[in-house]
């Protein structure tokens, strides 16, 4: 009985151990990623900003809808 409990035991500690193995690397990786996304949130804000100091007021349209309506077009045309 005690070997086998003895046996029991090394099992729990073998097991113990690959958890926190795991758990240690499962960590790093999301850490890893976390800074990944940072990194890349990080250079596609640089690069709008970087878009919008170089933008130039004069390459917008005046508006963004057309002065007239498509539809009163069409039916003129038709």
């Amino acid at each position: 009985m005690a070997v086998e409990n003895a046996r029991h035991f090394n099992e729990l500690v073998r097991l113990e151990e690959e958890y926190h193995k795991y758990r240690k690397t499962s960590a790093r990786r999301w850490e890893e990623l976390i800074d990944c996304n940072e990194s890349i949130s990080a250079h596609f804000q640089n690069t709008l900003k970087e878009h919008d100091q170089n933008m130039s007021a004069k390459i917008f349209p005046k508006s963004l809808l057309p002065e007239k309506p498509l539809s009163s077009r069409r039916r003129r045309n038709a």
